[in-house]
């Protein structure tokens, strides 16, 4: 399947309960456009210079023929401008095809937190349930009660890490595209 920016913008997901946040997906799917767009605007210009490339030198349109230690055959333009061009596609389907795995990767173990926050949370409820009956049939279990209770709050600080967690992927998985991104403007000021 073309991946396409129109095909991007026109998906639609399923929602789920506990699902991913619509309007995080659709701010991820925007960045993802806009990368696309940045990348066809490079493969574009690159386009442009291959064509330039192929017509040959300016002052070969000129009267003045140009010193002879400058003057290159047209078709070491087209090629090198054929070979630039190549490259930056080569580049740009690689870092989306990179940056597409590091998101699966961190949705993954996103994923993976959360269903163990969720498995410690009904944990946390289950024992919380059961206390109030253990405790109503013998007064000696009230230091139950307390140990409950602060299994609860050390349940409860493990998925608030989970969620610092998850939170700190995201902001790492964000670092890469941004560091990415700096890689293809290095690579554009080289061409111009």
């Amino acid at each position: 399947m073309p991946i396409s920016i129109a095909a991007i913008e026109a998906k639609e997901f399923r929602t789920k309960l506990k699902g991913y946040d619509p309007e995080e997906v659709d701010l991820y799917l925007d960045e993802i456009c806009d990368h696309i767009d940045l990348l066809n605007r490079q493969i574009d210009m690159l386009q442009q210079r291959l064509a330039q490339a192929s017509q040959g030198p300016s002052y070969a349109r000129s009267a003045v023929p140009p010193p002879a230690a400058q003057i290159a055959p047209q078709a070491d333009y087209a090629a090198q401008g054929q070979n630039e061009l190549n490259q930056a596609r080569q580049k740009a389907r690689g870092i989306i095809e990179e940056a597409r795995q590091d998101a699966a990767d961190i949705r993954a173990e996103a994923e993976k937190m959360m269903e163990e926050a969720e498995q410690m949370r009904a944990e946390a409820q289950e024992m919380l349930r059961s206390a109030p009956a253990q405790a109503s049939f013998a007064p000696s279990q009230v230091q139950d009660t307390a140990q409950l209770q602060d299994e609860k709050d050390a349940l409860q600080e493990e998925i608030d890490m989970l969620r610092a967690a998850a939170r700190d992927y995201r902001q790492r998985f964000l670092r890469l595209v941004e560091d990415q991104q700096h890689v293809l403007n290095a690579e554009q000021e080289l061409f111009d």
